[in-house]
């Protein structure tokens, strides 16, 4: 696994009430707000960037390969809709 160092800062500005909202959530999970906030913010990038990537698993990556390299031949079906 590989280890990054992390280095860049993101500064936002929440209401009072906004700040304790996220500390009773935070103290839900045990965890200190920054930890917290990283999770629940890394949770939806990768939400996001999965609904933008197609994530394939090895074995399925390999078959769409393999279908790319060497797709079956058209069956009657599909050649009628070429008529």
């Amino acid at each position: 696994m590989a280890i990054f160092k992390k280095t860049n800062e993101i500064n936002i500005y929440l209401s009072d009430n906004e700040k304790e909202f996220l500390n009773m959530a935070a103290d839900i999970k045990h965890q200190t707000l920054p930890s917290y906030i990283y999770d629940a913010m890394m949770k939806q990038v990768r939400n996001d960037m999965r609904n933008q990537s197609i994530i394939l698993e090895n074995n399925e990556r390999d078959l769409f390969l393999e279908l790319m390299d060497n797709p079956p031949e058209p069956n009657e079906r599909l050649k009628n809709l070429y008529k």
